[in-house]
């Protein structure tokens, strides 16, 4: 049996400063290989900052950036629809 839902989707489109995302039905494992899949397309450099910038946020007192604020607030709640 899979491991992942019979059909799901991801969508991001922004228009200007507003995100549109919508998922449906997305694991959060398969949030996490489409992530990793698009960390894979940076270059070697851009992989190893990100990590760094990764790690920081676990630091109390950090804060990430608006935008990724706002993309995480956005699936949150289209999952909480898709419940």
């Amino acid at each position: 049996m899979s491991q992942y839902p019979q059909a799901a989707s991801f969508v991001y489109e922004r228009e200007g400063v507003a995100l549109h995302i919508a998922t449906r039905n997305l694991t959060n494992h398969e949030l996490r290989n489409i992530l990793i899949g698009f960390w894979l397309t940076l270059d070697e450099a851009d992989r190893r900052d990100h990590i760094r910038e990764l790690a920081a946020y676990l630091e109390p007192g950090s804060w990430p950036p608006p935008m990724s604020a706002t993309i995480a607030q956005s699936v949150i709640d289209a999952r909480a629809r898709d419940n």
